[in-house]
């Protein structure tokens, strides 16, 4: 099985031949009193938080089609060979179940942690970038504050500009009604100056005969 194991030319399924190869091995010494050529290797024991993080490794990489598959096809690769359905003194082995729960629960930590990882870095990052660009940063936020304050100046030039611009149209439309109303004044000045000077020769003419009269003989 081992010489089987390392003509498989896929590093990842030879392994896991070899390990199985190795696992079998073990279990049929210590448990089915069989006999193997050479000395058996000692099963690795791993602790629990491990085969967890391992198990939730291989349950996220693979989908639950693809696990029920392979369960299937090694159970049946295995039954065809040893008539059986289970390894020799690992019976229950398969009963075992997936503690969903503590899966999901170590994926949010994991994941967490990640976030917490990344936002970290972020803000490492941003500190180096307030740094490097801090002077640009200031100088921009200088010409922003220059540009508002160019807008609203342009804004009131753009305000008192129409307020003139009505004045001057209103202005010119009451341009000829004020010309009218001043001719009208004018002529109504030189008229009453004519009657005016009328009436001061009229009143002329008549004192200058009373002048003539008096000095005459009567």
């Amino acid at each position: 099985m081992l010489k089987n194991a390392a003509d498989v030319e896929d590093s990842a399924e030879s392994a896991v031949m070899s390990e199985m190869a190795l696992l079998i091995a073990h279990d049929a010494l210590k448990f089915g009193g069989a006999k193997v050529n050479g000395a058996s290797r000692q099963s690795e024991v791993f602790e629990d938080a491990a085969l967890r993080q391992a198990q939730l490794d291989i349950i996220l990489e693979m989908s639950a089609d693809e696990v029920r598959g392979n369960e299937e096809e090694f159970s049946t690769a295995w039954t065809s060979l040893h008539g059986q359905s289970k390894l020799p003194g690992l019976e229950g082995y398969g009963e075992d179940k997936v503690d969903e729960h503590q899966l999901m629960t170590e994926a949010f930590d994991n994941i967490q942690d990640a976030l917490a990882s990344a936002a970290d870095r972020g803000n490492k990052v941003e500190k180096k970038l307030s740094l490097h660009l801090g002077g640009y940063q200031a100088r921009a936020k200088t010409l922003r504050q220059k540009i508002v304050e160019a807008a609203d100046a342009l804004e009131k030039a753009t305000f008192d500009l129409n307020t003139f611009q009505t004045l001057q149209i209103a202005e010119e439309a009451a341009i000829p009604r004020r010309l009218d109303g001043l001719r009208e004044e004018v002529a109504f000045v030189a008229r009453r100056e004519r009657e005016a000077q009328d009436l001061y020769r009229a009143r002329r003419d008549e004192l200058d005969g009373l002048v003539v009269v008096e000095n005459g003989v009567h």
